[in-house]
């Protein structure tokens, strides 16, 4: 398969899919570090680290298929997720805590509905089995979340 054919497969839902997937990804990311580094709860800095390695590693094989099929993705969450991001930066103890896991539950609920739209109106085979093999990963975070709200 060519570059050219790989890319006219490619719909614009799936484009969409991959550059709203990956920088999710890379959100959950830096949102993982600061749980290490800042959460006053034990669980959360253990849970910071499966989302640091777990959305590592979806995104790797998110980036391999986008460079297949010439799909260009930003380098840094979105505006509004960096702001996100940033306002929990600056808390501290149960604060941080609590903003921390609320900013995970619409987070991992946005991107359930980002593979639920890739699951329904995807073009892409590949990119459909991404957001397939995804979604237990992203339910499971959800459920990790849930849980830490009751013992943090």
């Amino acid at each position: 398969m060519s570059h050219v054919e790989g890319t006219a497969r490619i719909s614009h839902q799936d484009r969409i899919f991959l550059v709203k997937f990956h920088q999710s990804n890379l959100a959950e990311i830096v949102a993982g570090r600061l749980a290490q580094n800042r959460a006053s709860c034990t669980p959360l800095r253990y849970i910071g680290a499966v989302f640091v390695t777990e959305h590592a590693r979806l995104d790797a094989d998110l980036v391999a298929v986008a460079l297949r099929h010439g799909v260009a993705l930003p380098d840094a969450p979105s505006a509004r997720q960096q702001q996100e991001l940033d306002e929990i930066a600056e808390k501290t103890g149960r604060h941080f805590d609590r903003a921390w896991l609320y900013l995970q539950i619409a987070g991992h609920l946005e991107a359930l509905h980002l593979i639920q739209q890739q699951l329904w109106h995807g073009k892409s085979a590949e990119v459909k089995q991404l957001a397939s093999d995804a979604e237990p990963l992203i339910r499971h975070h959800l459920a990790l979340v849930r849980w830490a709200l009751t013992v943090c």
